[in-house]
């Protein structure tokens, strides 16, 4: 007989792989779409970006970050780029605009 807890963290290392699965088809998903280039819909991008966001926010929560903490460091590190990368001009006024967004 299992002890609950061994059974929560088979739960939890399930719940984890599940994660990890759907980030990486959907991350295939888009590759596919990218290469094909054609008949693929604004709508459809939309959806897939949306579940990469969701996906990662969940795993992220899983490993034991929560999504307080990991919006911090997403603003964070948007500074820390728009400060220090030597490439930033490329993306600069795209960066502003996802701090301003993470900043509400």
């Amino acid at each position: 007989m299992f002890a609950p807890y061994e059974i929560e963290i088979t739960q939890k290392i399930n719940a984890i792989e599940g994660l990890k699965s759907q980030l990486l088809m959907d991350v295939a998903h888009l590759y596919t779409y990218m290469a094909e280039n054609k008949g693929v819909s604004k709508e459809k991008y939309i959806d897939l970006f949306t579940d990469l966001v969701i996906i990662t926010y969940l795993l992220s929560k899983q490993m034991g970050t929560d999504y307080e903490l990991l919006n911090r460091e997403i603003i964070k590190k948007l500074k820390y780029t728009l400060i220090e990368d030597s490439n930033k001009e490329n993306w600069a006024a795209d960066l502003k605009e996802l701090l301003t967004h993470f900043s509400m």
